[in-house]
C-alpha cells in the first residue's frame, strides 16, 4: 500500500473518531464542544421611538455582528424593544455614563435561530450594563456597553 493511501485512511479514521465523539455527547456536552456566545455591543436611540441594538454572535468559532432596528415603547420607565426581543430596565444616566439592566426577551430565540444555518441550544444571559455615550453620535444617544455583570435570577 502506498503512503498516500495509508495517510488518507488514517486521516479518515481520525476524522470519524472525532465525529463519533461529538455525536456521542449529550446536549450540554455538545454546547461545551461547540459554544455559542451572544453579546450586545451597543444600544442606539435614534429618536423617540426607534432604537438600534448591535449583537455580536459567535457560533462554531465564527463571529458575526447583527443590528436590529426596532420600535420601542416605554412602560413605567422601562424600554420594551421590538416585539418581545429585548428589554432595558432601570436605565439611569449622568453625563456620558449610564447603567441599566439588559434582558433578552421571549422572542429573541427566533431571531437567533435565523442568524446561522445550525445553532446549538443555548441561553441568553441577562446582564447589568455600564455604558458610555459616544460623543460623536448625532442621534439621541448611542450607548456603548463597557462592562457587564450577570444578573442572577
Amino acid at each position: 500500500m502506498d503512503l498516500l493511501k495509508l495517510y488518507l485512511i488514517r486521516k479518515s479514521l481520525f476524522l470519524n473518531l472525532i465525529l463519533f465523539g461529538i455525536l456521542g455527547c449529550s446536549e450540554k456536552e455538545l454546547e461545551e464542544v461547540v459554544p455559542i456566545i451572544c453579546t450586545v455591543d451597543y444600544v442606539q436611540f435614534l429618536d423617540e421611538g426607534t432604537v438600534i441594538v448591535k449583537f455580536d454572535t459567535t457560533v462554531f468559532g465564527s463571529k458575526e455582528s447583527y443590528t436590529i432596528t426596532q420600535g420601542y415603547k416605554t412602560v413605567q420607565g422601562n424600554y420594551l424593544i421590538g416585539d418581545e426581543l429585548v428589554r432595558i430596565e432601570n436605565f439611569s444616566s449622568k453625563g456620558t455614563k449610564a447603567s441599566f439592566d439588559f434582558y433578552y426577551d421571549t422572542k429573541l430565540g427566533f431571531f437567533c435561530a435565523n442568524l446561522f444555518d445550525i445553532v446549538p441550544e443555548h441561553t441568553h444571559d441577562d446582564f447589568e450594563a455600564e455604558a458610555e455615550l459616544e460623543t460623536t453620535s448625532k442621534v439621541v444617544g448611542k450607548w456603548k456597553i463597557k462592562r457587564k455583570k450577570s444578573i442572577t435570577k
